[in-house]
């Protein structure tokens, strides 16, 4: 199997004002790379849900005392 050239990122990126706006951007990353809001979100629900059982046990063990 072949392997890939690694891609280089500056022949990639979009140059400013061509195709992404300014507030979607996030310092210290690339113009173009926008915020992984993805990952937030699922992190988000990640923490509730685990939350949520660990509560859950809590209750239970006051319940049984």
């Amino acid at each position: 199997m072949e392997r890939q050239r690694p891609v280089n990122v500056e022949s990639v990126a979009t140059p400013a004002g061509e195709g992404h706006s300014p507030e979607t951007t996030v310092p210290g990353l690339e113009p173009g790379a926008e915020h992984p809001r993805g990952s937030l979100f699922l992190l988000l629900v990640y923490l509730i849900v685990v939350i949520a059982i660990w509560g859950t046990v809590y209750l239970t063990m006051l319940e049984r005392g």
